[in-house]
């Protein structure tokens, strides 16, 4: 059985083993547990968190033992794209106004759109109210 076909754990494996690397001193190196490192190792992705954290895992470990990465990554599973992979454009694209759900005349944050700022409005103008009113008519409710 060739390296390749054996699967991208046996040949991060065989990479260690030829160094003379344990895997617990790998382990230590990376800050990860040995048992990731053995899952890793035997192609048990299924112990692993998620697809993306096995292709980081396994390109940390090409990096400390200077091999290169191409055939390990190639082997073992995609991770899912996000829609920020997906998005068309790079950064320099410009910004892309949501459509609003009430409609959508008024400039973006128009005044008149939030009952918590019409809230705060009238509380404004009953504290100016009250501290308006002349001492006399606070005398006779006491």
């Amino acid at each position: 059985m060739t390296e390749r076909a054996a699967g991208a754990g046996a040949l991060l494996r065989t990479a260690r083993e030829r160094q003379g690397l344990h895997i617990a001193a790998l382990a230590a190196t990376l800050k990860v547990t040995p048992r990731k490192l053995e899952a890793l190792e035997a192609d048990r992705f299924d112990e692993l968190p998620d697809a993306a954290f096995t292709r980081a895992l396994a390109l940390s470990v090409c990096r400390t033992l200077k091999i290169d990465s191409g055939p390990v990554l190639e082997l073992l599973p995609q991770a899912p794209t996000t829609g920020l992979a997906k998005a068309a454009g790079g950064l320099n694209q410009p910004y892309r106004e949501r459509d609003s759900h009430r409609g959508g005349d008024a400039a973006p944050g128009a005044v008149g759109r939030s009952p918590l700022l019409w809230g705060g409005v009238l509380l404004v103008l009953l504290a100016l109210l009250l501290w308006a009113l002349p001492e006399r008519w606070w005398s006779s409710l006491v």
